[in-house]
């Protein structure tokens, strides 16, 4: 008999590298164009584009993998 459960953990932080990496893709702005986009005066903006990107590459990742993997444990018993 095989046991089965769901792999959780890593399905978890897929979701999580991808909700970071998306934040990320905001810092790329400040090199864009760092008069709109800056710590100072264009923060909120900063902000606002930040959690947009890391929801759309949440999204994406839910997209690939909607449910965590299971994953198969052969049975300890003999």
């Amino acid at each position: 008999m095989i046991a089965k459960f769901t792999d959780w953990r890593t399905w978890l932080r897929g979701l999580a590298a991808a909700a970071i990496g998306g934040a990320a893709n905001a810092v790329a702005l400040l090199v864009v164009d760092p008069t709109e986009f800056n710590f100072d005066a264009g923060f909120d903006r900063l902000w606002k584009v930040s959690l947009i990107s890391a929801i759309l590459n949440a999204a994406f990742y839910l997209k690939q993998s909607p449910v965590p993997p299971r994953i198969e444990l052969p049975d300890s018993k003999p």
